[in-house]
């Protein structure tokens, strides 16, 4: 199923809703089958439409999550300050309530796939690990899109 595509099949009414989401607004359209012809060629029409709404909206045309407004006060998407456990462990061997602050950086490089790391304040201070982390994931944004997604 394409994404923001749905199938609705009811007995008065079949056809493919689309939502498009964005900034915090949706756009919704409604592509019935005895309107344009078929499933199919309402199918082909919602996608159009899909990709046509993206395009004038500025969103990435990608089969991805695309998250448009960060969600803590560092204002990057993808990244964000937080704690990290350290893996310290007492002489048994038993974890130990060990964190240490970190720039946590986040991208899907294939749909349905997360990747993340980190960047230790600590190790590097708290401007360089931010920048590392910034600089990361406008990289990653690179690589997936061609270019840095202005969300």
């Amino acid at each position: 199923m394409p994404k923001s595509i749905t199938r609705m099949d009811y007995k008065k009414n079949t056809g493919w809703y689309v939502r498009v989401k964005f900034r915090g607004k949706e756009h919704r359209k409604y592509f019935g089958d005895s309107v344009w012809g078929g499933y199919e060629e309402a199918l082909e029409a919602a996608v159009q439409w899909r990709n046509e709404k993206e395009s004038e909206l500025g969103k990435p045309r990608t089969d991805r999550m695309v998250i448009s407004k960060p969600h803590d006060d560092l204002g990057i998407t993808g990244v964000r300050r937080t704690m990290s456990w350290t893996g310290a462990t007492d002489t048994e061997g038993n974890p130990l309530p060990n964190y240490t602050p970190v720039y946590a950086v986040t991208w899907s490089p294939e749909p349905g796939e997360r990747k993340q790391t980190s960047f230790s304040v600590e190790k590097y201070g708290e401007e360089k690990a931010r920048k590392m982390a910034i600089e990361l994931r406008k990289q990653k944004e690179f690589e997936i899109y061609g270019d840095t997604a202005d969300l």
